[in-house]
């Protein structure tokens, strides 16, 4: 559903997550700002287009950080921040940049299938950036890619207590 002009991939992508909020019942939207257990976790599709601009991400993270005074504010989004985490050197710097401002972020990401269990996957910097890993195997399969289909190494599990959050890897 990728292929095509810009506004068509935009359009493939939204009806990808309403698809997916149908089947699997979530409550959330493509972006959104979710309270949990009086923590935000701001929620961002994968790619900034349409109206969901770099301004609308730069906006909804100022303001929910100015709405929740103390404690950390999550940014959930698909690819880590630039130069954080394992192998993210090919994300967004203009992202990145964005986040060094916003200290009591913490950046929740995918992408890398890395082992949640590499020190490599958690970056404290002007922020803080988490790599969780992934449960799909990944590679192989595709025409024109010798890569074996490489295995998951397990993800990170988040229980959310008004008091606390504690991260399992």
């Amino acid at each position: 559903r990728m292929s095509g002009p810009p506004a068509n991939r935009q359009t493939n992508r939204y009806r990808s997550f309403v698809d997916m909020k149908n089947r699997l019942g979530i409550d959330h939207g493509y972006m959104d700002v979710k309270d949990i257990a009086g923590y935000p976790f701001i929620i961002f599709p994968e790619t900034l287009e349409g109206d969901i601009t770099i301004d609308v991400y730069e906006r909804t993270i100022a303001e929910t950080c100015a709405k929740f005074k103390e404690g950390p504010v999550f940014v959930l989004v698909h690819p880590p921040p630039y130069q954080t985490t394992y192998n993210s050197c090919f994300q967004s710097s203009q992202r990145r940049r964005i986040l060094n401002r916003f200290p009591r972020v913490v950046s929740i990401n995918g992408h890398k299938h890395a082992s949640v269990k590499n020190e490599l996957c958690i970056w404290q910097g002007e922020f803080t950036s988490l790599n969780v890993g992934c449960l799909q195997t990944w590679g192989g399969g595709h025409v024109g890619n010798n890569v074996p289909r490489m295995p998951n190494f397990g993800v990170v599990i988040a229980e959310v207590y008004s008091s606390r959050i504690v991260f399992r890897r």
